[in-house]
């Protein structure tokens, strides 16, 4: 790979809101940041777009306290490299957590999906199922999105040169598809924006952006191998945490999940949108540390 992007912290950052040290894993010739913060029980956080850990501050802030809190900057998003020429589609940055984890001898987590962390995460978890101890789900999917014909017509659109053109040289993702998304817009401060389009300075830099838009439906049988697939992942503890209000992956794909995890635990927030952790920090982790104990309690009585 070549014609790497800089992507070191730089001022746009809030250190008071973001203070947890920088740590990075190299693969395959390309740079990813990550946070591992706390001791304890490990929890993996999987963001979405245009977003990265940033979306789990808060999260990160009290988990660390009694957890082992790990969340990387999947490549091309946050504070990773983004190499002009990389490979950001969503299975790739799976077997790119997969090995992450791996470096870092996690042998097994509970892990946090949202958005396009979703199928990524789970993803990952197809690649080691045995790594899984429990799940939180927050407004995603995870099955192939062919037939929604909103997300269809979009994404195929997104695909054109103009909709590339939108993503790469406007960061359209940052600056108009993520604040459209939250449910209640008041609580979306100019400091909170600042840290959704800080990591994305130049048309390069955006193109993980852009493809992951494009893949809402090029990666449909992706998606798909990783839905049929969760019976290896199903039967842990999970928790269902939604925005109701998100105008993306509202109440029908909450429906869906239910239907296929009669076991899980669902908590809805009828102001939120898609980023509930933004939008709700509280409940989130109110829910988040319920399913932990949930987990924790599943794990004790398994056989040693």
């Amino acid at each position: 790979m070549n014609a790497l992007v800089a992507t070191d912290a730089t001022a746009w950052i809030d250190r008071a809101a973001w203070p947890f040290a920088a740590r990075w894993f190299e693969h395959e010739g390309a740079r990813m940041h990550y946070v591992d913060e706390g001791e304890g029980p490990v929890v993996v956080l999987c963001h979405g777009t245009p977003s990265w850990g940033w979306e789990w501050r808060h999260v990160i802030a009290d988990l660390r306290a009694d957890h082992r809190v790990l969340c990387l900057d999947m490549l091309g998003f946050g504070l990773s490299d983004k190499p002009a020429d990389a490979d950001f589609r969503p299975e790739a940055q799976s077997r790119r957590i997969a090995a992450w984890l791996d470096h870092l001898g996690i042998e097994r987590a509970h892990f946090v999906i949202h958005d396009f962390g979703g199928p990524i995460g789970l993803g990952a978890v197809l690649l080691k199922p045995a790594r899984l101890s429990g799940l939180t789900v927050l407004n995603t999917f995870a099955w192939d999105l062919a037939g929604d014909s909103t997300i269809r017509m979009s994404s195929n659109f997104f695909a054109t040169g103009l909709g590339k053109w939108l993503y790469t040289a406007f960061n359209f993702s940052a600056k108009v598809m993520a604040p459209s998304a939250w449910g209640q817009k008041q609580k979306r401060t100019p400091a909170i924006q600042r840290h959704y389009e800080g990591p994305f300075p130049t048309p390069e830099s955006r193109l993980s952006t852009w493809t992951f838009a494009r893949e809402l439906i090029g990666s449909g049988a992706f998606y798909q191998r990783v839905w049929d697939a969760r019976a290896q992942w199903g039967g842990a503890p999970t928790a269902l945490v939604w925005g109701v209000a998100d105008l993306a992956f509202g109440p029908k794909y909450l429906a869906t999940f239910e239907a296929a995890l009669p076991a899980a635990v669902v908590t809805r927030l009828a102001k939120a949108g898609h980023f509930p952790q933004e939008e709700e920090p509280a409940a989130v982790l109110e829910a988040l540390r319920a399913n932990l104990r949930r987990d924790g309690q599943a794990g004790a009585r398994k056989p040693g």
